[in-house]
């Protein structure tokens, strides 16, 4: 770097907090800046954002696969759920309709909660018993070729309602589907889908 062939120096120095602790990229930062003032040191997520926006058509293959994979995941849970359902049962429900899909991890951990577990962030013990009336929090998603999907759902154990309802995206839109009714009590369910940044085809 003493070289002068070298003018900038790239790092993603993205934070969740502005009170966020430094990570490696930061410390490196700041011995740059300190070793080596004569270096300017630039931010390069903007720049890798833009880049995610861009997708080949290969990749929106991928992305819809994951969704396709991911639906399947969230019926299959929503098809057997029923009060006093574990949350370890929903987790293996979702895993079994990834893995017939040939997944065999999903995206990220799956977060799977009933009741007041619902207040626990990024809650993973899956040990909780849905009762009757609960509210059930689910952000799942299933991934394909490097493709991630991610999907926040929440759904009311009840034994009062005998057919779910969900909808998930496709890109480059939303699409509905209505599970048939079922002969033993499932849950109530509502979905909420988190839509991915513009999308642009790659030339």
């Amino acid at each position: 770097m003493n070289s002068g062939n070298v003018q900038r120096v790239y790092l993603d120095l993205y934070r969740h907090t502005p009170d966020e602790g430094l990570d490696e990229a930061h410390r490196f930062a700041q011995t740059i800046k300190t070793g080596y003032p004569f270096l300017t040191v630039e931010n390069i997520l903007p720049i890798l954002k833009r880049l995610r926006t861009l997708k080949a058509p290969c990749e929106i293959d991928a992305m819809r696969r994951a969704m396709t994979v991911t639906r399947e995941g969230i019926l299959r849970m929503m098809r057997a759920s029923h009060p006093g359902m574990y949350e370890y049962e929903y987790k293996a429900e979702f895993d079994y309709a990834l893995t017939s899909a040939g997944v065999l991890e999903p995206a990220f951990h799956s977060i799977i909660s009933a009741g007041e577990n619902n207040f626990c962030i990024h809650y993973d013990s899956y040990m909780g018993q849905a009762k009757d009336g609960d509210m059930i929090l689910n952000d799942v998603g299933a991934q394909w070729d490097g493709e991630c999907n991610d999907v926040s759902v929440a759904g009311r154990a009840t034994a009062n309602t005998r057919k779910s309802s969900a909808c998930c995206m496709s890109v480059p839109s939303i699409r509905r589907t209505t599970c048939s009714p079922s002969s033993s009590p499932v849950c109530s369910w509502t979905m909420w889908i988190r839509p991915p940044a513009a999308i642009a085809v790659s030339s």
